[in-house]
């Protein structure tokens, strides 16, 4: 537990951001690509945090070694986090069926001065209407397997965020 308590100043865990959201970025583009399966309005919106998360764990490699910056890409990257877990339950619901309040549309509600979907055509633009996920191993969904990175990522940042400001407050004793 010590090594994620200590773990913010260090490269690894930054790097470890970087390939989980990468590898899962690239596993739902084989799925869109090579598979044929198409991303519905909630998938596109997993991809939306998933590179947000990739993008602020790059800028908490240059600034893991100032305390205040590096606490706010902690902060940043645990919201991130709670969006993708919001959106990964909505994504739960489909699979089984509960708590489908039907907001799936085939156009992305993105801010106008920020259209990812016109911008990034392959990566942000919906192409399908959303339905279960499909089965990717062991029996599991994408949701089950985003569910599991939820769950891994909520409990490693909210150690990392305990032990950068437990940290401090020792140090002031």
């Amino acid at each position: 537990m010590n090594i994620l308590l200590n773990a913010a100043p260090r490269l690894w865990p930054w790097l470890t951001v970087i390939a989980v959201c990468v590898g899962l970025e690239a596993g739902a583009l084989y799925f869109q690509e090579i598979v044929g399966l198409y991303p519905c309005e909630l998938c596109i919106y997993t991809r939306v945090w998933l590179t947000g998360m990739a993008l602020v764990a790059l800028i908490g490699i240059f600034v893991r070694g100032f305390t205040w910056p590096r606490r706010l890409a902690l902060l940043a990257l645990f919201g991130l986090t709670l969006a993708l877990c919001r959106t990964t339950w909505k994504l739960l619901g489909i699979d089984y069926g509960f708590g489908n309040d039907g907001a799936c549309s085939l156009v992305a509600n993105f801010p106008s001065w920020a259209p990812l979907d016109q911008w990034w055509p392959m990566l942000f633009m919906i192409q399908d209407a959303c339905s279960a996920t499909p089965e990717v191993m062991f029996g599991l969904s994408m949701a089950d397997g985003l569910a599991g990175v939820c769950v891994g990522f909520v409990a490693c940042l909210l150690l990392a965020i305990l032990g950068e400001f437990k940290s401090r407050d020792e140090a002031t004793d």
